[in-house]
């Protein structure tokens, strides 16, 4: 311990110089501080990335026997829905779209002048998209007019409601 205590003795012995010019001190000390942190944040920075790039490799690897794995299973034959199925009864007030219930419609007026019907009541699911046509008994129809509440159903679902909607008939089935 012997260096110890000939630094100390040193540092006290020129602790004046220090006293007479802080703002010196201050830099030089910040000169050597600076360029440490700097070798810190690289060397730290560098085992991050090593880190993060050997994670990613893994994920890649992994996606790629994923992929393959999809590319050579056969495709199901069984069990699949085609459009030539037995079509889903409609009931009274059902409205259908993509070949779903979406929902139902109360309170029908039907406008053959206008060629559009107006609900008193119009109820659809979350996925009723309000952009596409819709079935209603025997119509295919394209929604004009419907200013939409949504609501949220046991947490999960969605439920929008919308009253006086107005539809355009499209077509007959």
């Amino acid at each position: 311990m012997r260096w110890l205590d000939k630094l100390t003795d040193a540092a006290s012995e020129n602790l004046h110089v220090v006293r007479q010019a802080p703002w010196a001190f201050g830099i030089c000390l910040l000169a050597l501080l600076i360029p440490i942190c700097a070798l810190i944040y690289w060397i730290d920075d560098a085992r991050m990335d090593a880190k993060y790039s050997g994670t990613i490799a893994s994920k890649d690897a992994l996606i790629a026997h994923l992929e393959n794995q999809l590319s050579t299973r056969p495709l199901p034959t069984s069990g699949i829905a085609t459009l030539s199925t037995t079509p889903i009864p409609h009931g009274q007030d059902d409205i259908f779209q993509s070949g779903k219930r979406a929902g139902i419609g109360t309170g029908v007026i039907a406008d053959l002048t206008d060629n559009s019907l107006m609900y008193k009541r119009f109820v659809v699911d979350g996925r009723f998209d309000a952009t596409r046509d819709f079935e209603y008994r025997d119509y295919v129809l394209h929604l004009e007019k419907a200013d939409f509440h949504t609501f949220i159903v046991g947490g999960v679902g969605v439920r929008k409601e919308a009253e006086n909607a107005r539809a355009k008939i499209v077509a007959r089935r």
